[in-house]
């Protein structure tokens, strides 16, 4: 590439030079004035072309390098001394034309390593161009995006009045007004699709869960049956330890040699006797207390009816006092208020008697019923346990405290 370079370089150079050289052929025909507006021309066409040509600066520095190098290489190979025995002429200017191709090729090297650092720099300046206009163009790319996203969403997104359910609106509520103005509207098919996907993949991850808990399952069925059988071996070993050191009795022996059936059948009958005749006892024991129980039912009966009777005729001495009260005023009122003191005395006798006998008549009962009590409980214990002496005394110990 840089050879092609210099070589049109130097054929610019030189269509420069033959047409310099032309137009100072054709010059001897024209005026100095002509002559003078000529070369100004062809000065400034020059100086336009020099400036459109990237590889003018560098042309420039060749030459220059070139002339001196030249000049270098002219007084380097003349610059020799001759050695001090007779040498032949033909290989003399030999020695000189190898010396000089010789230093002539190491200029030329260093020409292009030259060439070359300054094709290096020119390459990395255009390299920084090129990298500054891609960025360049990828912001701008970047732009032209997002004015197509924008001009497409301008041409799509209208504003429409949809109807939608409660649960299928999912934009945040706003505390006056609700912005929807980032919000998409999504079609309940494409919405009914992603849930079928999803619910085709839930299903997927589910069966896989379900192998995977089926296998695990398996694996810690096989060893609860190991654990199981190792239990069962050290079980058979204890129970052999056991019956290597179990001590025979007598009665043991006897079992083990079938002595002890009828021994056991004798003991079975007796056993089955004693039964009968416990449920025979029980049997007669409970008809005992169930005629018991009626006899003190009657009696409470009785009783019950006594109450009444007497409650009956609480009522009526509770007239007959009210009655007797409404007489004792009535003659107080006759008699001016006055009172008869051995009335009253009697009247205050009468009272008291009555009062004693009613409390001696109370008394009375309550022992009856106390008594009777006492009998239930007594035929109570005969058939099952009963715990009555244990709550009233209990009772009477919390009355004393």
């Amino acid at each position: 590439m840089r050879e092609s370079a210099m070589g049109r370089s130097k054929r610019k150079r030189n269509s420069r030079v033959s047409s310099g050289g032309g137009s100072m052929r054709a010059s001897h025909g024209l005026g100095p004035l002509q002559e003078a507006m000529r070369q100004a021309t062809n000065r400034e066409k020059a100086a336009k072309i020099a400036e459109k040509d990237p590889f003018g600066p560098v042309d420039e520095q060749l030459d220059k390098s070139n002339a001196s190098e030249a000049v270098n290489t002219a007084a380097m190979a003349q610059d020799l001394e001759y050695p001090g025995f007779e040498v032949e002429d033909q290989v003399w200017n030999r020695l000189l034309e190898l010396r000089g191709s010789k230093i002539g090729k190491e200029l030329e090297l260093r020409k292009q390593h030259r060439l070359f650092a300054i094709m290096k720099r020119k390459l990395e300046a255009l390299q920084a161009d090129c990298d500054s206009v891609d960025s360049q163009v990828t912001v701008i790319e970047k732009r032209k995006r997002a004015i197509s996203e924008r001009a497409y969403l301008a041409e799509k997104n209208i504003e429409v009045l949809v109807k939608l359910k409660q649960g299928q609106d999912e934009v945040p509520r706003g505390a006056v007004v609700t912005d929807y103005g980032d919000s998409v509207l999504i079609p309940s098919a494409i919405v009914n699709h992603t849930n079928e996907e999803i619910r085709k993949l839930g299903g997927e991850k589910v069966r896989t869960l379900n192998k995977i808990k089926q296998f695990r399952k398996n694996i810690n069925l096989m060893q609860w049956d190991h654990t199981y059988l190792d239990e069962q071996v050290k079980d058979r070993e204890a129970y052999y330890i056991d019956l290597q050191l179990l001590r025979v009795t007598k009665k043991l022996q006897a079992v083990l040699k079938g002595d002890r059936g009828e021994k056991d059948k004798e003991l079975v009958q007796k056993t089955e006797a004693r039964v009968e005749m416990m449920e025979r006892s029980h049997e007669s024991k409970t008809n005992k207390a169930r005629q018991a129980n009626a006899k003190i039912a009657q009696q409470l009966q009785e009783r019950e009816d006594e109450n009444r009777r007497v409650n009956g005729q609480l009522g009526q001495l509770a007239t007959s006092v009210k009655v007797r009260e409404a007489i004792f005023r009535s003659h107080m009122e006759s008699s001016g208020g006055e009172i008869n003191p051995a009335q009253q005395s009697a009247g205050r006798m009468k009272r008291i008697t009555t009062r004693r006998r009613l409390v001696d008549l109370a008394r009375a009962q309550t022992g009856e019923i106390e008594a009777l009590k006492a009998e239930l409980d007594r035929l109570r214990q005969r058939t099952f346990p009963s715990f009555a002496h244990a709550a009233r005394n209990n009772l009477c110990v919390a009355d004393t405290r």
